[in-house]
């Protein structure tokens, strides 16, 4: 008679723990002893062939268990991080929906994964933004992390919803509807221009890789915009302009933020990055340096109003900012429309 082996759970001390940590400490011990016979059974019955998948069980409230099947990929070696559910607890059911379904389901996952890369792309440290580094071709992490979600959002789910599994499967007729799909759900010509001309550096690259064959730098990815589509934006001419900032507004800050717009034309995610160290003046001249968000050419020199110069060096004053710190740091989007409303009514 062979000996046994000790019970783990013999030289535990369970003293004053409740009925609920109990099952849950023995519910865990007999599943884990389950899965581990289990996994046996199969080791002896695949003995000398290629694994190509193996079942586990799961609990289940109905039948007390179903049976997960979890594949190995045979091009690479490695499992696949997804288990898919059998639906069922007979072993033989089981084992013909794994084998019936081993191949469209990793031709599914290896798929997901591919198109994948267009996410991953735009990922901060990816390899692909330091091949564009080296081309010359530098994002932001906040222009690079709208990017991603971009093509998680709305250009992979597209390409999913076309049965595109592969990256090597997108033809420039893709190209076609998605800038038709984009726009009927609701996007500017602008933003699909942005995301769509990146999807194009995505593929260009891709094909200088070896990844995809289709050459798709002579395609157009650019949506044309009708001037219905186009919304309005707050332009005044000059004499509408005139004696609005030297009224009295109902809020300071707002009239900063304005004055900053209107003196230098600056994007608004300029203006949350100056910083007071941004601001000199030159042989008697006032001048802001401008830390450009869209391109390397948007930095730049600009010469600004000494009225606002003035305003900005009270703000700070009146704010405790530092030399190297954000002047209009965590400022967000809502307060730059307010500032242009109580603006409005001139």
């Amino acid at each position: 008679m062979k000996d046994r082996k000790p019970d783990a759970l013999a030289n535990l001390d369970l003293s004053g723990l409740n009925a609920g940590t109990l099952y849950g400490i023995f519910a865990k011990a007999l599943a884990d002893n389950d899965l581990q016979k289990l996994l046996r059974i199969q080791k002896a019955e695949n003995s000398g062939e290629k694994r190509t998948y193996y079942l586990v069980k799961r609990p289940a409230k109905k039948c007390g268990f179903i049976y997960q099947v979890k594949y190995i990929d045979t091009e690479t070696g490695k499992t696949l991080p997804t288990k898919y559910s059998t639906g069922t607890n007979d072993l033989e059911t089981a084992i013909r929906f794994a084998e019936t379904n081993r191949e469209t389901l990793l031709d599914n996952y290896r798929g997901r994964a591919e198109l994948s890369t267009l996410e991953d792309f735009f990922r901060e440290g990816s390899k692909y933004l330091e091949l564009e580094k080296m081309d010359g071709r530098k994002l932001s992490p906040l222009v690079a992390g709208q990017r991603r979600m971009f093509m998680a959002n709305h250009i992979i789910p597209f390409f999913q919803g076309e049965k595109v599994r592969y990256l090597s499967q997108i033809t420039p007729i893709h190209i076609k509807q998605l800038k038709s799909y984009l726009s009927k759900k609701g996007l500017t010509p602008q933003t699909i221009n942005y995301n769509l001309h990146s999807l194009k550096r995505c593929l260009v690259l891709f094909r200088d890789m070896g990844k995809i064959v289709y050459d798709f730098s002579g395609v157009s990815f650019t949506q044309k915009g009708s001037k219905e589509a186009r919304k309005p934006r707050n332009i005044y001419p000059v004499e509408k302009l005139k004696g609005v900032f030297s009224r009295v507004w109902g809020t300071g800050f707002f009239k900063l933020l304005c004055m900053l717009i209107y003196f230098t034309g600056m994007r608004n995610s300029e203006i949350k990055r100056v910083r007071f160290d941004d601001m000199e003046r030159i042989d008697g001249v006032c001048f802001l340096n401008v830390r450009g968000t869209k391109s390397r050419n948007a930095t730049r020199k600009v010469p600004i109003h000494p009225k606002l110069y003035d305003a900005i060096e009270s703000h700070i004053l009146e704010n405790g900012i530092g030399n190297d710190a954000a002047i209009f740091e965590g400022v967000y989007l809502n307060l730059f429309r307010k500032a242009s409303l109580e603006m409005g009514p001139c």
